[in-house]
């Protein structure tokens, strides 16, 4: 995992929308370092939360309707009921 060296800004802002916002999208190209912020901003608000903090990898889905199925999986749903 690389270092967020002069990103304290953008840690900042993105822990306020996480608290206000608690389903948040981090969108932007590749290699600009959303993971490492989302990993980083998620560790320190972990136990802000009941539940915790859960990433969810969008990148890799082509279709629209498969984003409820691949957030349900990461909060271990088993079923999608109350996803939709």
């Amino acid at each position: 995992m690389t270092s967020l060296i002069g990103r304290d800004a953008e840690r900042e802002e993105l822990g306020v929308l996480v608290e206000q916002y608690p389903l948040t999208t981090l969108v932007g190209p590749g290699g600009v370092g959303k993971t490492t912020l989302a990993v980083t901003v998620a560790e320190g608000l972990s136990d802000r939360f009941d539940g915790g903090v859960h990433i969810v990898e969008l990148s890799g889905l082509v279709d629209d309707d498969d984003v409820a199925g691949s957030v349900a999986r990461q909060l271990g749903a088993t079923s999608l009921d109350g996803f939709r």
